[in-house]
């Protein structure tokens, strides 16, 4: 972000990483500390631009909006598991029925029906674990989904922040590296 000295050719410059650099347009000399023939203007510009309260409202207004994304897609997540039916749960009980169907038609002892009846149970019970497995692997993968739309969102931004002239980029350049 660039900001103009007033009464000065310098600049002041906030890069995205939060450092601070100074650069005069005329002699396109850059400097890390702030030059003495500015520091009074440079002081008066602080003290002026002090509430930045606007900028932590507007990231924290973006943070709340990131988090109610998330919690309408965990909603989302949650209510799409509860909606279907999970078919390994609802098979065994259809079997169990034609079992008790047929106990009353040929009078079958009840012993021979326990193992199977466990069994079914014991299939129903890791079927339905690995449904929620996967239910919240989807819901972590949503999650960081939209956290990673939410990162590039907040890189372009920053990228419209630095909008830099060519010399500009070269004295960072140089300066940086």
């Amino acid at each position: 972000m660039k900001t103009q000295i007033p009464g000065t050719d310098w600049v002041r410059v906030k890069t995205t990483a939060g450092n601070v650099f100074y650069s005069n347009k005329v002699t396109k000399k850059s400097l890390w500390t702030v030059p003495e023939e500015i520091q009074d203007a440079v002081s008066l510009l602080e003290k002026q631009s002090q509430p930045a309260a606007p900028v932590d409202r507007k990231r924290a207004q973006e943070q709340a909006e990131i988090d109610r994304i998330k919690a309408e897609v965990e909603d989302a997540t949650k209510r799409k598991a509860d909606d279907t039916p999970d078919s390994a749960e609802s098979a065994p009980k259809k079997r169990k029925v034609e079992i008790e169907e047929v106990d009353e038609d040929e009078s079958s002892d009840d012993d021979d029906d326990e193992p199977e009846e466990e069994w079914q149970k014991e299939a129903a019970a890791q079927l339905a674990a690995e449904a929620e497995v996967e239910a919240e692997r989807q819901k972590q993968e949503e999650l960081e989904r939209v956290a990673e739309e939410a990162r590039e969102k907040e890189r372009k931004k920053e990228a419209e922040k630095l909008n830099l002239s060519i010399e500009e980029g070269k004295a960072m350049f140089k300066v940086c590296y």
